[in-house]
């Protein structure tokens, strides 16, 4: 083989490599995507989804808070009905296996959302962009996620009962 064959054409050369995802604008004091996964593991899937969807808005991620809500909602659906199905066969069990899957599944969903936000947020850092504060909101989001686990999963399996 020639060395010609290696040789990227002019056009190829000149041809610019970055998108409008890389400007260094639209940012608005978003959370760090590490931190909001430690949230996440407390908060469950609802209030993850939550955090992570409305950083990426924080961001200025172009269609990502479409994209996280979608995910940990059907993250949420899987979850929480699997849950109550499981609960509502198994009323004797103290529920800490199932608790354990569900932040097992969130903290697995929210380190893919991390990573996917982790360079936007560095680039944020890179032009002296500012951290926005986390702990009321992830508070909020971590009592949010204890109600939704407690409550929701216990009345979908009465009704899981009542179904089947």
């Amino acid at each position: 083989m020639s060395a010609e064959t290696f040789m990227p054409t002019d056009d190829e050369l000149f041809r610019p490599s970055l998108t409008p995802a890389d400007d260094a604008v639209g940012f608005s004091r978003p959370w760090s995507p590490d931190a909001l996964t430690a949230v996440a593991f407390f908060a469950g899937p609802v209030g993850g989804g939550v955090l992570f969807a409305w950083n990426a808005h924080r961001l200025g991620i172009i269609g990502g808070v479409r994209r996280y809500s979608v995910l940990f909602a059907a993250l949420s659906i899987v979850v929480y009905g699997g849950m109550s199905y499981l609960l509502a066969f198994d009323p004797d069990g103290d529920g800490s296996l199932h608790r354990l899957g569900e932040r097992a599944l969130t903290v697995v969903v929210a380190l893919v959302a991390a990573r996917e936000q982790r360079p936007r947020f560095r680039v944020c850092l890179g032009h002296g962009g500012e951290v926005g504060p986390l702990l009321i909101i992830g508070l909020a989001m971590i009592v949010l996620g204890l109600v939704m686990t407690f409550i929701g999963v216990w009345i979908l399996a009465v009704l899981w009962s009542l179904i089947l």
